[in-house]
């Protein structure tokens, strides 16, 4: 599967970790997942994305741009990426800019959430990996 999504703090921080070739039609698989376990969760809620191991980030620009085109800033929390390709920094920076949505970068899940810890003092400060 070239996408799972779960909580990583329950109902509060997502974990998205991306792997192998996206496509156009997973993108947008993933884009309803993630808008269905936001409205499920305690707001604001977060993501935590790994795309180490993804392919083909940049060539679906303009769709993953169609899928958020609607997206509120004020409806969402900060996303963290984990990507270790200087092109996806740069388009996903270049993306989340142009969306008006808050991104981050991290090397690992613990970095992520120690910055996510001091974005929102409303996380809890140890939390659990939940499935």
């Amino acid at each position: 599967m070239p996408y799972t999504m779960t909580w990583l703090v329950d109902k509060r921080v997502l974990h998205i970790v991306l792997e192998g070739e996206l496509t156009a039609e997973l993108i947008h698989n993933m884009v309803l997942q993630s808008r269905e376990m936001t409205r499920m969760g305690i707001r604001p809620v977060h993501a935590v994305a790994d795309a180490t191991h993804a392919e083909s980030i940049p060539k679906h620009i303009n769709t993953i741009v169609r899928e958020y085109q609607e997206v509120k800033p004020e409806d969402n929390g900060f996303t963290v990426l984990i990507a270790t390709s200087p092109l996806t920094r740069f388009f996903t920076q270049l993306l989340f800019r142009a969306l008006r949505l808050e991104v981050r970068f991290a090397a690992t899940v613990d970095d992520a959430l120690a910055i996510l810890g001091r974005i929102d003092p409303t996380l809890p400060h140890s939390p659990k990996i939940a499935n």
